[in-house]
């Protein structure tokens, strides 16, 4: 709950019908693992949203995927931001991270992940799969351990109501 400044509360949860849309909506996170020293570090990443998880590709190399190995807590932030439902709507989600080697998991994750990065491009959609399809890349699977949520068109529809 938010609170205004006069003492009265507004939501800004998410339902679940609006969660479940941004996840499969969007195609873009910032993936946040932490460094040796305990610090929090992330980049901005494509992804999948796949019976209930959350699926990455990097390539084996990147130091991400080294900290993953090494401490597989993670957290995800999804915005709606550049899609068709608007702003001020974002999921944070916080969970275990899970590598899998591209070879295990490429008859379902390529196909899948390539058409979702690029809807409307079926052609750089098999391009990009035969891309990711090389030795070292790997898929990360967050699975998530609990959701953080915050709608902003809930909020501002409270706002409006006034």
């Amino acid at each position: 709950m938010a609170k205004e400044g006069h003492g009265r509360q507004f939501a800004t949860s998410m339902s679940a019908t609006v969660k479940d849309q941004l996840l499969r909506t969007q195609n873009e996170c910032t993936f946040i693992w932490s460094t040796n020293a305990g610090d929090g570090i992330g980049t901005v990443m494509s992804y999948l949203w796949h019976d209930n998880s959350l699926w990455l590709t990097t390539n084996d190399s990147r130091p991400r995927v080294g900290a993953v190995r090494a401490r597989p807590r993670a957290c995800v932030v999804v915005s709606s931001t550049g899609t068709a439902m608007g702003i001020s709507r974002c999921i944070s989600i916080k969970g275990e991270c899970v590598i899998h080697p591209m070879q295990v998991v490429k008859d379902w994750f390529l196909p899948e992940y390539c058409c979702h990065v690029l809807p409307n491009n079926p052609r750089g959609a098999e391009k990009m799969a035969a891309m990711l399809d090389a030795p070292g890349q790997v898929v990360l699977q967050v699975i998530p351990e609990k959701f953080i949520c915050y709608d902003g068109h809930s909020l501002m529809s409270g706002l409006n109501a006034l």
